[in-house]
């Protein structure tokens, strides 16, 4: 599904904890894809990856994160979309392992994402089995900053925001998919 939310990696600190307490957690099963990259499988069905932080961020104290995949129909275009709209590429359009092409970006708030083209991370139905993921949510402070990126590069419509107690929400369904995002007051 293209502008939807496709995949997720995990980068962490402790791979064989991180992959117990997943295994414990949502029943996923591992397969090694070389290069320190493990598909996460619920149901023998790809869900997920895994693998050990970078030295370059265990040095600087970043803690163990998940980034979210982005598919979309044109990479290079959807990056230049992006830098058009505030957001910094961090990493350009580069191979990715499995096939398809991957670029880094940070929105105007500073989150990262990565956008994806190709079909190696588009498991069929795969939000429907248990252990996948089924939602993204992004926390700003300034809803302001990443409305009008997100409407323009990616063709979201985030509406109007509901009042939750003391945070205001926006949300965005997209063909089955959920993008939510909080401004924290």
């Amino acid at each position: 599904m293209q502008n939807s939310f496709v995949w997720t990696d995990l980068s962490t600190f402790d791979l064989d904890s991180a992959q117990d307490f997943y295994r414990n957690l949502l029943g996923w099963s591992y397969e090694d894809l070389g290069e320190g990259y493990l598909s996460c499988e619920a149901s023998t069905i790809p869900v997920s990856g895994l693998y050990t932080m970078p030295d370059k961020f265990q040095k600087i104290g970043m803690p163990s994160f998940w980034m979210s995949y982005i598919q979309v129909s044109d990479l290079e275009q959807t990056v230049g979309l992006a830098e058009q709209h505030g957001a910094k590429v961090e990493v350009r359009p580069t191979s990715a392992p499995g096939g398809g092409q991957v670029a880094l970006i940070r929105d105007p708030s500073g989150a990262g994402f990565t956008c994806y083209q190709g079909d190696a991370f588009s498991p069929k139905n795969a939000s429907l089995i248990h252990g996948a993921q089924v939602w993204n949510e992004l926390h700003v402070s300034d809803l302001t900053l990443i409305k009008d990126f997100y409407e323009k590069v990616f063709d979201w419509r985030i509406e109007h925001p509901m009042k939750m107690n003391d945070i205001r929400c926006l949300a965005k369904i997209s063909r089955l998919r959920v993008f939510k995002s909080l401004q924290m007051k």
